[in-house]
């Protein structure tokens, strides 16, 4: 199994937080009640409510530690690729499939078709994956006194 380094782990979820919540927030914000989002204007902000504030919790605490930083460990993270990058991956998919489906069987109608409180359940699952394995991920890669860290 590849190993990665600390810095390549922090590098990774920074990029992953700051371009998860452009897409994501951008999405919401400009695709409600069209075809590629068919969400009414209230729905869309109740997930907008939901996954924008957590993504935004994460890139604050990724980005005040890179702003105190004055250093780059080439240690190596004892922390799997894979428990870094999969739950990132996962959660983007969850919400990714289920926009697809939503948005093919609006615009094809079809008779299948994602509901607009599936889309939010959706978002809520992508937002509980990230909580629950990132939380401990981002305080071990980003401790709150960059000069202890690794």
């Amino acid at each position: 199994m590849k190993m990665i380094t600390y810095a390549a782990a922090r590098k990774w979820l920074a990029l992953y937080f700051l371009l998860f919540t452009v897409i994501i927030g951008l999405y919401v914000l400009i695709f409600a009640e069209s075809v590629l989002l068919p969400l009414s204007s209230s729905d869309a902000g109740d997930v907008f409510r939901i996954i924008v504030p957590v993504l935004l919790g994460q890139v604050t605490i990724v980005f005040q530690w890179i702003a105190n930083s004055d250093r780059e460990s080439r240690r190596i993270c004892p922390i799997p690729r894979w428990a870094i990058v999969c739950p990132a991956l996962l959660s983007s998919t969850v919400i990714l499939v289920t926009a697809l489906a939503m948005a093919i069987g609006n615009f094809n109608d079809i008779g299948f078709g994602v509901s607009p409180d599936a889309f939010k359940t959706s978002v809520t699952l992508a937002v509980a994956i990230l909580n629950a394995s990132t939380v401990f991920l981002v305080a071990r890669l980003f401790p709150s006194d960059p000069a202890s860290g690794s």
